[in-house]
């Protein structure tokens, strides 16, 4: 069955549908979406929510549960402000607009659970955004080694520039994936932490001679879904202190309530987190 998604989106969620895929992909997407359902009756696969899975509970409420419906449609809504804070930050830009767009093309493809880390992106770079100030965001998917590497180099998320010296930042934004089983203390958890950051700073070379002397700064922005927000908490003041170098404080996601229970989404960073 060929949905046109973009109808869906314009209707619901008319900041998403600016940034959505061309016409031209959506063929595609319908074809994944198909050939992703078919394996659904195979014994042994193992289901993975896509965006489109969020968006069908959107659509059609008599699917799934309740409780699906309602993280499906705040999520989306926390996507949607998100995107509608950008533009808004950036006062319609047309090439910085575009360039997002490029971002989050992969949210819009079918691949598993991949979608929520742009959900983390777009998190990230709004609160930069405001943190920094927009006017200062001179670039999205930077790529850094274009004059050593061509169309081989490497990117980052963020540019931004130093507000004094004009000197660009590097920004690259990093959902952070913990294992919650095998943090048993701070040590552990300091431990787990350096380790994955360390990785993602070797694999995107940010520590390299070239960039070391060609920009201020190459930072880290660590992103963190917080489902099981008791665990985060429980380290919330060992987070809170975490001084690591080239690393800015851990951004989160939070799933919260308001008084008569119903969820919502927000962004915030570990220092100002509080139960």
């Amino acid at each position: 069955m060929w949905i046109n998604w973009k109808s869906y989106l314009d209707y619901h969620y008319p900041y998403i549908s600016k940034v959505y895929l061309d016409d031209s992909d959506m063929d595609a997407v319908n074809l994944r979406i198909q050939k992703r359902n078919d394996t659904l009756n195979v014994e042994g696969h193992q289901y993975e929510t896509t965006f489109y899975d969020l968006l069908v509970r959107v659509i059609h409420p008599e699917i799934g549960t309740s409780r699906e419906k309602e993280v499906s449609l705040k999520i989306l809504d926390f996507l949607n402000e998100q995107i509608n804070a950008f533009m808004k930050l950036v006062g319609n830009n047309s090439e910085l607009i575009k360039q997002l767009k490029k971002q989050l093309d992969n949210l819009f493809r079918v691949n598993g659970d991949k979608y929520l880390d742009k959900f983390g992106e777009i998190a990230s770079t709004v609160f930069l955004m405001q943190k920094f100030g927009a006017e200062n965001l001179n670039s999205l998917e930077y790529k850094f080694e274009k004059e050593i590497r061509g169309k081989n180099s490497r990117d980052v998320d963020l540019v931004f520039s130093d507000k004094i010296s004009k000197e660009l930042i590097l920004i690259e934004v990093f959902n952070v994936k913990l294992d919650y089983k095998r943090i048993m203390n701070e040590e552990g958890l300091l431990k787990i932490l350096n380790d994955k950051l360390s990785k993602k700073r070797k694999e995107k070379g940010l520590d390299s001679d070239f960039l070391t002397g060609k920009y201020k700064y190459r930072l880290l922005q660590p992103f963190i879904w917080i489902f099981d927000i008791d665990t985060i908490f429980k380290y919330n003041d060992f987070l809170r202190t975490l001084n690591i170098e080239n690393i800015l404080p851990i951004l989160c996601l939070r799933q919260r309530s308001d008084n008569e229970g119903r969820i919502y989404y927000d962004c915030t960073d570990m220092i100002n987190l509080k139960k």
